[in-house]
């Protein structure tokens, strides 16, 4: 039996041993940012993209396209996912 247990939004790992019970954490991009020694301007030359849109897309004010989310997510070396970024978070009821 596998547990997966996950924070944020459903990040997926395809790369489990069935038999193990694995815990995957995903990080937003403000706090990869936060926690890295990246700042919004250096993050945002990794990506070529401008410190604003970063700044936008670390507070979800605005949602990366498919092609930017991929590029964060290999930036941050899978830190932050393409899925994290595309997906709202699921709103309490």
């Amino acid at each position: 039996m596998v547990h997966i247990f996950l924070e944020h939004s459903e990040c997926i790992n395809p790369l489990f041993n069935s038999a193990q019970i694995v815990h995957i954490s995903c990080m937003t991009l403000l706090e990869f940012i936060r926690s890295s020694d990246f700042t919004f301007a250096t993050f945002a030359q990794e990506v070529g993209e401008t410190e604003n849109i970063v700044k936008k897309w670390a507070y979800r004010q605005r949602q990366p396209s498919l092609p930017r989310a991929v590029k964060i997510e290999i930036a941050t070396g899978g830190a932050v996912t393409a899925k994290e970024l595309l997906l709202a978070p699921i709103e309490a009821e």
